[in-house]
């Protein structure tokens, strides 16, 4: 059974052909207008949070400046004192010194660096944690017929400092004499003791000059961290069998390489004071870049060394600086035929003469990339390259933006690590910035 088909009218026709071509348009400007929506929430969205990076970096830069600045004390305080340095920790106000237990008093008047009430200072050592002071001596001195004349007992209180052991010891001189040594330890009761005694009956049996072995003068060590000292001197006969060369008693701790006994002072001891080396210690373990905090062995606090290859004052923030070990062979074994390199913190030895293999390296690499940048120029320009007139749709800006922002990451955190840096490891806190860098995303495809 056959049908007979009605010819479409021509109006309707064209309205079928206006409506597709209605509907290829309408589909077509949705898709841009989706696009251009799309691009302009991405770009929005990316450069809040660009703002919000650089706001967070911001912060980060302010809180390395003011951890370093806590550190460092402000510019220009007086570093010295008459013919005295007074490095940092130490200083002659309070805000030029770490703590008030390292504030140096500077006599004007008489360029005397006074430490705590009458304590003179005649130098500060960073590298050995010391400072050494003058300290009165004791004496005990008789006429003819054994009456004292004099009798002056030393006493030395020590509240933040410790006797240096090791640098110090305790010496007694006369013919007729004995003494002793008191003192109280660091954070314990029990007190100590220890004297030695020397006699000889004539002038001729004292020992030579430089020569303290007990005859004429007797010495003996000290024990670590005595924090006060009380010298007694005294006389088994009040110098009477003595008289006629050797009226007194004088006792004294002195720094062991300062002081080298002589005959004449068994006759007249004419010093009143002797340098005597104290140990110091900062409360905490901050010390600046490039150094480590060691504590102190058997006392409490801590002193700070830069670290191998590095020379300066540890405790300010950015002052050990790399030494230069191949300025002179003393500092570094290579050998005649070998090159001294310096390096960061050390040094290493090449061979002399021999072609250095990573420049060569380096300039292979960079020529490879120079080559392959001007032939993708090339194309470019030929419109060859398969990435001109392709669309880019939402994955690619993705990927390229993602792309970019760990570029921009990459630079933010390079620039932080390299101009603030904190004193203690070098690193600075982005606590805030890590939390949220995960989820960042900027688009510069355009620029």
């Amino acid at each position: 059974m056959s049908t007979k088909r009605t010819p479409s009218h021509p109006s309707t026709q064209k309205i079928n052909t206006a409506s597709k071509a209605y509907s290829k348009n309408t589909s077509l400007s949705h898709s841009i207008m989706y696009r251009i929506q799309f691009i302009v929430s991405l770009t929005s969205s990316r450069l809040i949070l660009l703002m919000m990076q650089l706001i967070i970096f911001m912060l980060a830069v302010l809180s390395a400046a003011a951890a370093t600045g806590g550190l460092d004390p402000p510019p220009g305080c007086d570093r010295r004192c008459g013919d005295v340095d007074i490095p940092y920790p130490f200083g002659t106000t309070e805000g030029c010194a770490l703590e008030s237990k390292f504030l140096i008093n500077c006599n004007k008047s008489t360029g005397d660096p006074i430490l705590g009430k009458n304590l003179l200072v005649t130098n500060i050592s960073i590298q050995n944690h010391e400072i050494t002071i003058e300290a009165y001596i004791g004496k005990s001195c008789y006429d003819r017929k054994g009456q004292p004349t004099y009798d002056d007992w030393s006493s030395l209180t020590l509240p933040f400092y410790t006797v240096f052991s090791s640098k110090n010891k305790f010496v007694v001189i006369g013919c007729d004499s004995y003494a002793y040594l008191l003192g109280t330890y660091e954070n314990d009761s029990n007190s100590y003791s220890t004297g030695c005694t020397t006699t000889c009956g004539s002038i001729r049996r004292v020992s030579a000059d430089g020569s303290c072995s007990g005859i004429g003068c007797c010495q003996t060590e000290i024990p670590a961290g005595l924090r006060s000292t009380e010298i007694h001197t005294y006389s088994f006969n009040n110098h009477t069998e003595v008289k006629d060369f050797n009226p007194c008693t004088y006792a004294f701790v002195v720094e062991q390489d300062k002081f080298h006994f002589s005959k004449d002072y068994i006759t007249n001891f004419t010093q009143d004071r002797q340098p005597l080396v104290l140990e110091w210690a900062i409360s905490n373990d901050t010390c600046g870049r490039n150094a480590t905090a060691y504590k102190m062995d058997g006392l409490s606090g801590y002193y700070c060394k830069c670290n191998p290859g590095y020379i300066g004052n540890p405790y300010l923030c950015h002052d050990c600086q790399d030494f230069n070990e191949c300025e002179s062979s003393d500092n570094h074994n290579c050998t005649v035929n070998e090159l001294c390199v310096n390096l960061q913190g050390s040094y290493t030895c090449k061979p002399k003469h021999q072609p250095d293999q990573l420049l060569a390296i380096k300039l292979t690499v960079g020529a490879a990339i120079g080559l392959i940048g001007l032939l993708l120029e090339g194309l470019r320009k030929m419109e060859k390259h398969p990435w001109i007139n392709s669309e880019l749709n939402s994955e690619e800006i993705q990927y390229n933006s993602e792309l970019n922002s760990e570029e921009i990451q990459y630079l933010l955190a390079e620039t932080t690590a390299n101009a603030y840096q904190e004193c203690n490891d070098g690193r600075i806190t982005t606590a805030a910035y890590d939390s949220i860098k995960d989820h960042v995303t900027l688009d510069f495809s355009g620029r």
